[in-house]
C-alpha cells in the first residue's frame, strides 16, 4: 500500500500507542520492584517512564499540530482537508430534557413538591451556550397545628 497522508497519520498514532503500552508495562515492573525494595531498579524504571512520557507528549503535540495545519486546507501531498468541526459544543438541550423528565417522575411521587421548569437555551449557530436558565415556582401551604401555636409547613 503506498504511503498516503492518512496512512502516515495512522502509523504515527500506532507508534504513540505502542509507546503508551510500553510505558504501562514499565509501571508494572516499577510496582514489582517497589514491593521487592529494589531501589536501583526502581530509579531506573522511573527514569524510563519519564523518558517515555516526554516522548509521548512530544509526539502527540506533533500530531495535533499536523491536524491543525490541515484544517480547512489542501496543502498536504494527498490534498486531504480536515473539516473544521467544533468539539467544545455541549448538548445542554438534551440535559434539560432529561432533567425535565426526571422532574415529571418526581411530580408523580410527590405532587405538592415545588415545581421547577427548565427552558432549553438558544442553540443558534455561533451562540455560546454557557448555562441553562432555571425558573422555579414554589407553593407552600401553612397549616396551623391543632395543639398550640406550632405551625407545620408542607
Amino acid at each position: 500500500m503506498p504511503d498516503t497522508y492518512i496512512q502516515e497519520r495512522l502509523d504515527s498514532l500506532l507508534e504513540i500507542d505502542a509507546k503508551i503500552v510500553d510505558m504501562l508495562g514499565k509501571f508494572s515492573t516499577l510496582f514489582s520492584h517497589y514491593t521487592a525494595n529494589d531501589r536501583d531498579a526502581l530509579v531506573s524504571d522511573t527514569e524510563e517512564i519519564y523518558s517515555l512520557l516526554g516522548t509521548i507528549a512530544i509526539d502527540l503535540r506533533k500530531e495535533v499540530k499536523a491536524m491543525d495545519d490541515n484544517i480547512g486546507v489542501y496543502d498536504n501531498r494527498d490534498h486531504v482537508m480536515i473539516l473544521p468541526i467544533p468539539v467544545d459544543q455541549k448538548n445542554t438541550v438534551l440535559g434539560a430534557d432529561k432533567l425535565q423528565a426526571q422532574l415529571q417522575e418526581l411530580d408523580k411521587l410527590e405532587p405538592q413538591a415545588s415545581r421547577v421548569k427548565v427552558e432549553p437555551p438558544s442553540t443558534r449557530a455561533g451562540d455560546d451556550v454557557a448555562a441553562v436558565e432555571v425558573k422555579q415556582e414554589s407553593t407552600l401551604e401553612v397549616k396551623p397545628e391543632p395543639e398550640g401555636d406550632v405551625m407545620v409547613i408542607d
